[in-house]
């Protein structure tokens, strides 16, 4: 399901460990997730690499020290 952004957020972070950085730019690496895509577009078995989290949990990050939660 996608949910129409308030924002366009670039930069996410894991709310359950909070040391995992999801950036749609720069993809994810390790997960073989490609520059460019959103965090709605990633596939439902993306999980934290930190903590194993899944994807619901990434929030978006609105500036530095600050979330949207």
């Amino acid at each position: 399901m996608h949910t129409k952004r308030i924002q366009q957020f670039e930069m996410f972070v894991c709310d359950d460990c909070r040391e995992h950085f999801y950036d749609e730019e720069h993809g994810d690496d390790d997960q073989h997730i490609v520059p460019g895509t959103l965090v709605d577009d990633l596939p439902q078995t993306y999980r934290c690499p930190k903590c194993g989290a899944p994807k619901k949990n990434l929030r978006p990050v609105l500036s530095i020290g600050s979330t949207a939660w």
